[in-house]
């Protein structure tokens, strides 16, 4: 199965009802269509053949739709850049991945002259909201729309790769994870399966449709032809307007969006009527802000748990689940709301201890898990595939057990990631950019339960002796080698680091050390 099939099939079976309500512009399944085939003749004109790869990098808006579908008809691979990346990130993914071509939105086409001359990308092409605007050195978007010669059908296989999405790595370099259309697909039917989705529904794009959980919602709701809406960047006036006037049913967010808008000073003067579900996952929810944010906004709720590497769904706590837990006295049934739910139908989870064994009910070890939406591997990282998929299983590295029915709860994250925000920021990363200032002796990272981002990046730091280094200069050095929010939200200079017996940092006691201490 395609991911296209989907597309395909709404577009003969809501040929006139909408797909797209991006500010002023309305399209219908039919007229978006349309463009789609427009694009993809272009792009072949433009010599873009099957396996070629094409970057995207832009805020939320329509044209996302578009590009991605218009890739699959003629086999091309899409590989959406993070905008919230350094320009050297960004540089670096786009070198591993090679595009052809390169989709630039007006709000990054700053970076362009630095691009140009540190990748060997040939086609840039301005996204801007101005019809026909252009920028010295590329392609205007609409250019890309004009009517073109016949359309080269492309044999795809459901096995080709539809789209690398490069996720963080624990050697600070970006890894490109290869999803087929068969992966893709399959996740989609998982999801399905396990909520109550309908043509009917307004899905609002919130989350960024660089990410794969803002990516995967342009497939699932274009298969079952409801319609789409977005938000450019997360702006809380603007996501409770839109609601409104959208008429939104469905939403996904992190918790640390949703902890931001039930607190926002204006979020009492809106109803949020339409709103049926919000879906949330990336990062732990903790049940005050759930609490608070059914209250607020009261709808139903559901989570996920995945990874980019299952594309990205492996457990699902249902809406059935959160009401059940919601409404029950029965602390064992209230608990599964600190829970991951379980594993989706199409999935198989274990949970195994360092030899491979599967552990018993209540007992930690590492997540495991197999199925259809598992990735292909890592783009060009034959060492770092083979290192997480063993005899057909994707190891994830996250530690967690099996409560009472089968309710996966995650323990810890073995590879010491943080989520921030419901991005990922691996901690020997943001170290190896402490360690580039020459008056570090050792540090140590490690993520701190904060009040607006669920989770912050803390650095505990010993410098050598006889140096001095304020934490405003380590700080700004770190601006300038990280993305904005992999930057230490706040630094303690310390005397020494707790080490066990092998000289290894101890970060489970300075978790402990900060648990200690009283918040303020």
């Amino acid at each position: 199965m395609l991911l296209t099939k989907g597309l395909q099939a709404s577009v003969k079976h809501y040929p006139d009802k909408y797909a797209v309500l991006d500010e002023e512009v309305r399209l219908t399944y039919k007229e978006l269509y349309a463009r789609i085939k427009l694009l993809a003749k272009n792009l072949q004109i433009q010599g873009v053949k099957k396996g070629d790869r094409i970057g995207i990098l832009m805020n939320n808006n329509y044209r996302f739709i578009e590009i991605k579908y218009a890739s699959l008809m003629i086999g091309a691979i899409f590989s959406p850049i993070s905008t919230k990346m350094s320009l050297s990130e960004m540089e670096y993914i786009l070198n591993d991945c090679a595009p052809s071509h390169l989709f630039i939105g007006q709000d990054f086409i700053h970076l362009l002259p630095s691009i140009k001359t540190k990748t060997s990308i040939q086609h840039f092409v301005y996204v801007s909201k101005e019809k026909d605007a252009s920028v010295v050195g590329t392609l205007p978007y609409d250019d890309l729309l004009e009517e073109a010669g016949e359309f080269q059908e492309v044999e795809i296989d459901e096995d080709d790769i539809a789209g690398i999405y490069y996720t963080g790595g624990t050697t600070g370099k970006a890894k490109g994870v290869m999803l087929s259309h068969k992966n893709l697909v399959a996740n989609i039917y998982h999801t399905l399966m396990m909520n109550r989705y309908s043509s009917e529904d307004i899905y609002f794009h919130v989350n960024p449709m660089f990410h794969l959980a803002g990516s995967v919602p342009i497939f699932i709701f274009t298969t079952i032809g409801a319609a789409h809406c977005m938000n450019a960047t997360f702006d809380p006036e603007e996501i409770f307007e839109k609601i409104d006037k959208y008429q939104v049913t469905r939403v996904t967010l992190v918790p640390s969006m949703i902890n931001m808008l039930i607190h926002h000073p204006t979020v009492e003067a809106y109803q949020f009527t339409s709103l049926k579900t919000i879906r949330y996952g990336a990062s732990p929810m903790p049940f005050e802000i759930l609490e608070k944010a059914r209250q607020v906004f009261d709808c139903n709720f559901s989570a996920n748990y995945g990874m980019t590497e299952a594309s990205p769904v492996l457990s699902s706590l249902t809406e059935e689940d959160h009401q059940e837990g919601f409404d029950t006295e029965a602390e064992e049934v209230k608990k599964r709301l600190l829970s991951v739910g379980r594993q989706v139908i199409g999935v198989e989870l274990r949970i195994i201890d360092p030899k491979g064994n599967d552990v018993g009910e209540g007992e930690v070890g590492e997540i495991i898990a197999k199925g259809p939406n598992i990735m292909k591997g890592y783009w060009r990282k034959p060492e770092e595939t083979a290192e997480v998929l063993k005899d057909g299983w994707y190891y994830t590295g996250d530690m967690g057990y099996f409560g009472e029915d089968a309710y996966i709860y995650l323990a810890d994250r073995k590879k010491d990631m943080i989520i921030s925000g419901g991005l990922n920021i691996y901690s020997v990363e943001v170290e190896n950019a402490i360690y580039q200032s020459p008056e570090v002796l050792e540090a140590a990272i490690i993520g701190v339960p904060d009040a607006k981002w669920i989770e912050a990046v803390k650095a505990f730091v010993v410098l050598k002796p006889e140096t001095e280094l304020s934490e405003e200069e380590l700080l700004r050095r770190c601006r300038e080698l990280l993305s904005r929010y992999k930057v230490p939200k706040s630094v303690e200079f310390v005397e020494d680091l707790p080490k066990s017996a092998a000289g290894k940092i101890l970060k489970t006691a300075l978790r402990e050390q900060v648990a200690k201490v009283p918040s303020r």
